[in-house]
């Protein structure tokens, strides 16, 4: 059972496009839309991260909780800069 549920982790907690600690720079040259795409899936990242940890499962980077949680304030800051408020 256990390694069901690493074929599962492994399998759902990959984001299409995604670098760990992306750039602002690189952020701001993105559009709203995809700024908010990409929020949204770091969050369920996150959620999937933390049941994950919850769970017991070793997490195969431990500062990738800490890495997403920065991302999503990084995206919070440009979208607020824009006037956009979520």
């Amino acid at each position: 059972m256990q390694e069901n549920l690493k074929k599962y982790w492994k399998k759902n907690l990959k984001l299409k496009n995604y670098d760990f600690l992306m750039k602002a720079k690189e952020l701001r040259q993105k559009s709203t839309e995809e700024l908010i795409q990409l929020l949204n899936q770091l969050r369920e990242k996150l959620m999937q991260l933390k049941m994950r940890k919850e769970a017991g499962m070793p997490l195969e980077n431990p500062m990738e909780i800490r890495n997403t949680k920065r991302d999503i304030a990084r995206i919070l800051t440009i979208l607020r800069e824009r006037g956009i408020k979520l």
